[in-house]
C-alpha cells in the first residue's frame, strides 16, 4: 500500500526543498540518486510543490562545479533548469529563487535577467512562481532596493 503525507481532502500543501535534477524512469533510471531527491519519490510522497534555486542550493552547486574546474556562470542555472522540468514533468509547482550577490548589485538586471531566462527555458511558465531573494540582503538590517517593475517584464 502507497501511503501519502496527506489524505486527500487535506487542505494541507506538501512540499519539499528541491529535486534532483534526473528522474527516475521505466527501463532507465531505478532511482539510484543517494543523498538526492527524485522527483517521482517526491511526488510519491504526496509533495505538489519544490523550491528549487535558493541562495544556498546555488551557492552548493556553484561550489562544486568550481571544484571540478568549471568556470562557466551559466551552468548552475541550466542544472536547475533540468531540476524545474523534472519536477513540473511529475506534476510539482516550483517556487524558483533569484537573486544577485552584494558583488553583482551593479548588474543586477544581467544577473537576475540570465537566472529567468537559462532556468525558465522551455519550461510551462504557469507551473513556476518566481521568488525574488537579493542574496545581498540577508542579515541584520540591510537597505532594500526595488526591482520587482524589471523583473516583471522579463518574466511576461
Amino acid at each position: 500500500m502507497q501511503r501519502k503525507a496527506k489524505t486527500e481532502d487535506s487542505p494541507i500543501k506538501v512540499g519539499c526543498q528541491s529535486v534532483y535534477r534526473a528522474d527516475t524512469a521505466v527501463g532507465g533510471n531505478f532511482g539510484a540518486f543517494t543523498t538526492n531527491r527524485p522527483a517521482s519519490a517526491m511526488a510519491a510522497a504526496g509533495c505538489e510543490t519544490t523550491i528549487i534555486g535558493h541562495c544556498e542550493e546555488r551557492n552548493d552547486k556553484a561550489g562544486i562545479l568550481a571544484e571540478a574546474g568549471v568556470t562557466d556562470t551559466d551552468a548552475v542555472n541550466r542544472l536547475l533548469n533540468q531540476e524545474i522540468k523534472c519536477a513540473i514533468e511529475r506534476g510539482m509547482t516550483v517556487l524558483y529563487c533569484i537573486g544577485e550577490k552584494s558583488e553583482e548589485q551593479d548588474q543586477w538586471q544581467e544577473v537576475l535577467g540570465k537566472q529567468l531566462e537559462i532556468g525558465l527555458k522551455d519550461v510551462d511558465k504557469s507551473k513556476v512562481v518566481i521568488a525574488y531573494e537579493p542574496i545581498w540582503s540577508i542579515g541584520p538590517v540591510k537597505h532594500r532596493q526595488e526591482k520587482t517593475t524589471s523583473l516583471r517584464s522579463h518574466v511576461l
